[in-house]
């Protein structure tokens, strides 16, 4: 059984000081075309609360957690998709590592839910 974290809304000052400042814009562009009965309101909840994910993996890296929500899980994929340079520059500068993201799989298969995993960036083989 895989452990599962529920990242609770931290005081807006505190999580400004550590919430990653990568420009997510595209990606949230992306995401309101595939969703587009979400309001502006649900669309930047779902991004906070993927920042807050960010935060969550960084305090706690050997942890194996999920997204809060399909949703987070969208702007996830979408994050990694529209340019994976882009990505691990993110997670690089902010984890210090490139985050992966996999499907959880067991005897009964593979679930569309995902999990970190934490490799160090120097140990990967990157091609510049």
């Amino acid at each position: 059984m895989q452990a599962t974290q529920s990242v609770e809304r931290r005081d807006d000052v505190a999580a400004a000081s550590v919430l990653p400042t990568c420009d997510l814009t595209h990606a949230m562009l992306r995401v309101k075309r595939m969703h587009p009965s979400l309001t502006d309101e649900q669309l930047g909840e779902a991004e906070r609360l993927y920042r807050e994910y960010w935060a969550s993996v960084k305090e706690s890296p050997r942890r194996k957690m999920q997204p809060q929500s399909p949703l987070v899980d969208d702007i996830w994929h979408t994050h990694i998709y529209l340019s994976t340079r882009q990505y691990r520059e993110d997670c690089e500068a902010y984890f210090g590592y490139f985050l992966h993201h996999e499907a959880i799989c067991d005897g009964g298969g593979c679930s569309h839910e995902s999990a970190p995993t934490f490799d160090r960036v120097s140990d990967l083989h990157s091609v510049q």
